[in-house]
């Protein structure tokens, strides 16, 4: 308590002593007039910005309206020309006007054709305002300058809405089958024809089987196998003539053709003439190995035609081939018994006895030569 004493008396000595009291004290006024002054300098801050933004509203409104574009229905260009020149308020320069009124006249000499095709897309400007104290050809430049911007992006944006030329581009479907005609070589024609001719005659269609050598033959005249199948079908038809026709037409492109001669000579026998077949053969001597039916035929027709020696040199030859071949042995026995030569033909009965091959009216017949030439017999 002595120390809380202490200070409440340390704290009256401070303040002027027991029982002094404190007087108010009040803060000294601002003269009148410096509020005046700080009022008057507020509005005229005031009108001053309220001024300079009136100004610069004006100013961006009359740049708005200008940039405005309307449509309005098409009209004549002469009277188009008189509602521009009753839009502009203000005076224009001469060179201006004398432009304004040359683009007049021009416009007015077509007025009769135009004004039933005028565009309806003509635009005009709306009233432009010039400021006051502003030169109108100083601000027609700025203004112009102004708007070049909006005028790019509004040629931009009618470029862009032209429609693009389309393009048409032949796309090929997936997935589609695509017929093709194929040009054949000579020798594909020939071996599809010489199919569809064998498979003709595999089901019996002889017809189309001659029609389809035929057309060969006429594209290929050389064609040895196709005229060979074609005289073949003929000759098999009893059509000789024909068949002989075609074989004649074969040996004049290929003389020396052994097949060709074997039909004609088989083909005049069958119609009786055994020396006709006989000059076939004898005019042309191919390669024994290849043609055996060939000398045999021609062998038999020479024994029959009573040219022995002929016959036997023929069945020689052919029994070098073929040694083992009994009707062969049985021709070459005949030809040396007429020869008069009795040995070779009982060893060439013999041969043929040994080797068979030959009908039961060959047999005994043979059986009796062998015991009417044997010694003992």
């Amino acid at each position: 308590m002595s120390v809380i004493n202490q200070m409440l008396k340390d704290l009256d000595a401070r303040q002027g002593g027991p029982g002094a009291t404190a007087r108010y004290q009040p803060p000294a006024r601002q003269p009148l007039w410096l509020w005046l002054l700080i009022s008057l300098t507020c509005l005229g801050a005031l009108a001053l910005l309220g001024w300079r933004s009136w100004g610069y509203w004006q100013h961006g409104k009359s740049i708005q309206s200008a940039s405005v574009v309307t449509a309005p229905a098409p009209t004549p260009p002469s009277e188009q020309a008189e509602s521009v020149d009753a839009l502009v308020a203000l005076p224009v320069p001469d060179e201006r006007r004398q432009a304004e009124a040359a683009s007049s006249k021009t416009q007015a000499e077509p007025a009769a054709t135009q004004s039933q095709s005028a565009p309806a897309d003509e635009k005009v400007e709306d009233e432009v305002v010039v400021p006051p104290g502003e030169d109108p050809e100083h601000y027609y430049a700025r203004l112009d300058a102004a708007l070049q911007p909006e005028r790019q992006e509004e040629d931009a944006l009618a470029a862009e809405m032209v429609p693009p030329t389309p393009v048409t581009k032949k796309v090929k479907p997936k997935n589609q089958l695509s017929i093709q005609p194929v040009e054949l070589s000579a020798a594909q024609r020939s071996e599809l024809a010489e199919r569809r001719a064998a498979t003709a005659l595999a089901r019996g269609d002889l017809q189309e089987a001659e029609r389809q050598y035929g057309d060969l033959l006429s594209e290929q005249p050389d064609h040895v196998e196709a005229r060979k199948q074609l005289a073949a079908l003929l000759y098999g038809q009893e059509r000789y003539e024909e068949a002989q026709k075609s074989l004649l037409e074969g040996l004049r492109v290929h003389p020396a053709q052994a097949d060709f001669r074997l039909l004609l000579a088989r083909m005049a026998i069958a119609q009786q003439q055994p020396q006709q077949a006989l000059d076939w053969l004898a005019g042309a001597r191919p390669s024994i190995a290849q043609n055996l039916d060939y000398y045999a035929t021609w062998a038999a027709l020479a024994q029959d035609a009573g040219h022995t020696a002929e016959a036997r040199q023929l069945y020689l030859d052919l029994l070098h081939q073929r040694p083992d071949e009994g009707r062969w042995w049985l021709g070459l026995g005949i030809a040396e018994e007429t020869l008069g030569n009795t040995a070779q033909a009982l060893e060439a009965y013999r041969n043929a006895q040994l080797h068979g091959g030959l009908g039961e009216a060959s047999n005994n017949w043979l059986a009796q030569r062998i015991a009417a030439l044997s010694p003992h017999g």
